[in-house]
């Protein structure tokens, strides 16, 4: 009976030695992934850029190119504001010329563009509030 609890006392001595190695090897995994993560701030999508170039050819303006998300961002806000929005040329959807319909607009829808009816759906939304 002796013997049999000193070999139990040994494998749990055992047991717990490698639960404390395997949560030393996890936290040194971790403090490397953290570590090694690249921290410098992500470029451009290409969307944003095309978005920016359209844009600033719009207003005639040049441009340099951003270095990061944030300041394509912020570039195509500033560019906005100057010029507006670009006018997307895809014809509005049947479901916005149906949804303009169901909110009581008037006018044509065959020659909208998707932005325009959007504009138009937004508006007419707001409106009955």
């Amino acid at each position: 009976m002796k013997k049999m609890k000193k070999t139990a006392k040994k494998r749990l001595g055992h047991l717990s030695q490698v639960l404390i190695i395997a949560i030393i090897l996890v936290a040194i995994g971790m403090t490397l992934f953290f570590a090694l993560r690249p921290t410098a701030p992500v470029g451009p999508t290409k969307a944003q850029l095309s978005y920016l170039a359209a844009l600033a050819q719009k207003a005639g303006v040049a441009i340099t190119m951003p270095a990061t998300k944030a300041e394509a961002s912020k570039m195509i806000s500033s560019l906005i504001s100057q010029v507006g929005p670009l006018k997307p040329d895809a014809p509005a959807t049947d479901a916005q010329k149906n949804f303009l319909i169901k909110l009581g607009y008037k006018g044509e829808t065959d020659d909208l563009t998707k932005g325009e009816a959007s504009q138009l759906i937004d508006q007419l939304l707001n409106k009955q509030k």
